[in-house]
């Protein structure tokens, strides 16, 4: 059986795993970390939060099961479930838990979550970012287009299209959106899998 070990500081209980008992004994199959709180799926689809419940960050709805992946904020969660639908809960007050309403009528295939926004990649390869849009980190540019995958930081996200390339944009105080040009193919994990393409960093 697959257990799951948290280390640093636990404060808020970021990083007292649950007894086993909880999850019925089965396997953990992933985990994400947000600011404050960790959540950890089994290989059933069932959905363990546990560290500080502040803003519901950790109450996951209980019609949510099946889930294919998930991603932290800073005060709130995102979960993908089987089906390819986004539910995310917890600290709404910029919007990062009220999702487009183009989602309703489409496949969600990655996701992540930041300080206080979110995002998600549709099956059409399509980008859509919500919340605090502060520094621009929602603002996804008009020609990004085939993403597969995204990732969000506090004020910046950073996107991965289908050909490899790696797209950054939001808050660059510290030139993090700022991509090397020497960076030409990004690693490109296929959609809700454990497989992945070859690193390639190459450098003229």
């Amino acid at each position: 059986m697959r257990g799951l070990v948290c280390f640093g500081t636990s404060g808020r209980g970021q990083c007292d795993v649950p007894h086993a008992s909880v999850t019925g004994y089965r396997a953990y199959h992933s985990v994400a970390c947000g600011h404050l709180h960790t959540c950890a799926s089994t290989v059933t689809g069932q959905v363990v939060c546990f560290g500080d419940e502040s803003f519901g960050q950790c109450a996951v709805p209980p019609h949510v099961r099946g889930i294919s992946a998930m991603a932290c904020g800073f005060g709130h969660t995102c979960v993908l479930d089987a089906q390819g639908q986004l539910h995310c809960f917890g600290d709404n007050l910029y919007g990062q838990c009220q999702m487009p309403i183009e989602l309703a009528s489409t496949t969600v295939v990655a996701l992540a979550a930041g300080f206080r926004h979110s995002c998600a990649v549709t099956a059409q390869g399509a980008l859509l970012c919500w919340g605090d849009n502060s520094r621009g980190q929602c603002s996804v540019p008009r020609s990004l287009d085939k993403v597969r995958r995204v990732a969000a930081g506090d004020f910046h996200t950073c996107a991965i299209t289908a050909d490899g390339k790696l797209h950054c944009f939001g808050s660059n105080d510290h030139g993090q959106c700022s991509v090397p040009s020497d960076v030409e193919h990004v690693i490109v994990p296929l959609p809700c899998s454990r497989t992945a393409r070859r690193v390639n960093f190459r450098k003229n």
